[in-house]
């Protein structure tokens, strides 16, 4: 589900976005989007192949480039559940993104490391903001520009990792 409104507002409950190759939900360059209770699952075939395969980056999408992102592979060229690129005044009420295979096997939920990233936060221009935010088997449940804010092991719960509250400040 790509969201690009910039005169906003947009409202979204109880959705889900599954099993897409790049993303499941990316905002770019929106404004004033709320979305609560959104789940995602990425896909079960993912390590086989990568994200990276069959699609070409296509910028007018502004899809995510895993090949700049991810120079050493792997798990780390995963579909994000969540991306949030330049934009502003998005709220997040109750977030379950979800990877529970690699190649379609489930071993990886030992160690809740079946991709290495699940939402990503990019030049946020204004308030992002994220309340109620679980993950799955993915080593970083939140990047900000690139760099990891929550791990799993850190916020471990019962069957997800949790985090109660996330912000980029402004608005919130």
């Amino acid at each position: 589900m790509l969201i690009e409104s910039q005169k906003g507002p947009v409202w979204g409950f109880g959705t889900s976005s599954e099993h897409s190759v790049l993303y499941n939900y990316q905002i770019v360059n929106a404004s004033a989007v709320y979305l609560s209770l959104i789940q995602t699952e990425t896909p079960y075939f993912q390590g086989n192949p990568v994200a990276t395969e069959p699609f070409a980056v296509n910028a007018k999408f502004s899809d995510p480039d895993f090949k700049a992102s991810c120079p050493n592979g792997g798990a780390c060229e995963r579909a994000w559940g969540l991306r949030v690129v330049g934009s502003s005044d998005v709220f997040v009420y109750g977030a379950g993104l979800y990877s529970f295979f690699d190649n379609y096997d489930q071993t990886c939920l030992a160690t809740e490391s079946c991709q290495d990233n699940m939402l990503s936060v990019e030049g946020a221009s204004g308030g992002v903001h994220v309340f109620g935010l679980s993950t799955k088997a993915s080593t970083n449940m939140l990047t900000l520009d690139g760099q990891s804010v929550a791990l799993d092991a850190d916020n471990r719960n019962n069957f997800c990792a949790t985090l109660a509250f996330f912000s980029t400040g402004a608005g919130a």
